[in-house]
């Protein structure tokens, strides 16, 4: 690039990221702050919106850390050095980096790095990373390096994940790799497979929903929760896209039918959208209001897949922002949704059938503070399973599932 051109770059994205500092402080999203300042300057090439946003989601990633720089464009320069994306000319002109740092530095190095490099008396600790009350509220699992593996996996950028469709995965994996892509099966969970890189749409768009879908692992190991057989009736209460409705109707293979809810219109097109190139007609979808007591779902199902609204503390390597959008009063508001959803939810299950709660949070008042505050009121249902997956496990997002049996 031309010295005028790196300028240019440099600018702007010194410009967009303090725009989405002060979009992240009033709540909003950064993804879709960025989105929609793309769609108002479609002068910029994919380069410049590949630079700005690794800046803008570099920083968010290290920003307990790198916020202690007083100097924002050397903040910025040193989260785009601690997250390794230090391919980018523009970053010469904030700041004289350091020696690369090998993509499997740990932590702790990490933080010494940073400090020897600034001149500070001591490193940041990790837990700085994170809001003050993010490990006194998260599920632990009892290990002794609890914090620094979690901490450690909410600081990669966890790779694309596909669930292949039945018997397409050898025909997925040649495509990617004829676009030059890396990837491979997961031996945990079948038809996972882990994506290397970053692939265009145009890529991606001859595989989705025909051969394969974008889903996270975690994702992929609720939906083998529910475990759906043939000729049962399922209610995927929030569908959504219909992510997980689509691995229902997979494994029922068009011998059951799933009644797919939402409030968001929109979403329940996308999911009707998606089901219908996949080829499935065994679903329906179903407008809702947010006020569950205002719904009016007559039919008994055999399963049940609640996958709940929460926080999203499990995306937090996906969506670095929104460590620092998300506080503990909007945690409790969410627990109280989750169980009226739960509680209107139980009462549409025939007897002998499964209920699967699911969130993508790892918080213990969405997960196990759930999960007691409803068998308080219903003691007869029996939890036979509950799974807490961790970012690391993917690695990916982190999600919690419970599967709760309605006694016949």
């Amino acid at each position: 690039m031309r010295p005028q051109a790196v300028q240019r770059q440099a600018d702007e994205a010194l410009s967009i990221a303090r725009m989405i500092q002060r979009a992240v402080a009033d709540g909003r999203a950064a993804d879709q702050t960025l989105a929609a300042h793309w769609r108002a300057n479609r002068h910029f090439g994919s380069r410049d919106r590949r630079f700005f946003s690794a800046v803008t989601f570099a920083y968010f990633r290290w920003k307990g850390w790198v916020d202690r720089i007083s100097d924002f464009p050397t903040a910025l320069a040193a989260a785009c050095w601690l997250d390794g994306e230090i391919n980018y000319p523009a970053l010469t002109l904030w700041a004289e980096l350091p020696a690369t740092l090998a993509p499997e530095t740990a932590l702790s190095e990490k933080a010494n790095a940073l400090a020897t490099w600034q001149n500070w008396e001591r490193p940041p600790d990790i837990r700085e990373l994170f809001p003050a009350w993010t490990f006194d509220e998260l599920l632990s699992d009892g290990s002794p390096d609890f914090v620094e593996r979690i901490a450690t996996a909410f600081q990669r950028r966890p790779p694309l994940w596909l669930r292949c469709r039945a018997g397409q995965m050898e025909t997925v994996k040649e495509h990617l790799a004829t676009a030059g892509f890396i990837c491979r099966a997961d031996s945990r969970i079948e038809n996972a497979l882990r994506v290397e890189g970053t692939p265009g749409s145009d890529v991606l768009r001859p595989l989705t929903h025909r051969l394969a879908e974008v889903q996270d692992i975690a994702s992929q190991a609720v939906g083998i929760a529910c475990a759906p057989k043939p000729g049962e009736l399922w209610w995927d209460v929030c569908a959504g896209a219909g992510g997980k409705t689509l691995q229902l109707l997979d494994t029922l293979d068009q011998n059951g039918h799933v009644l797919c809810t939402d409030i968001r219109a929109v979403a329940l097109d996308e999911l009707a959208h998606r089901a219908q190139i996949a080829g499935f007609s065994s679903f329906i979808t179903r407008h809702v209001a947010e006020d569950p007591t205002e719904w009016a779902i007559e039919e008994q199902f055999d399963g049940i897949l609640l996958d709940a609204p929460c926080s999203g503390i499990g995306t937090w390597s996906r969506a670095p922002d929104a460590r620092w959008r998300t506080t503990p009063d909007q945690i409790s508001e969410y627990q109280l949704r989750q169980l009226a959803l739960l509680r209107y939810a139980a009462h549409q299950l025939k007897p002998g059938g499964r209920l699967i709660y699911a969130v993508c949070s790892l918080a213990k008042s969405e997960t196990i503070g759930v999960l007691e505050a409803f068998q308080a009121k219903h003691p007869t249902f029996r939890p036979t399973l509950t799974r807490s997956i961790t970012p690391d496990f993917g690695p990916g997002i982190g999600m919690w599932s419970a599967c709760l049996e309605n006694p016949a």
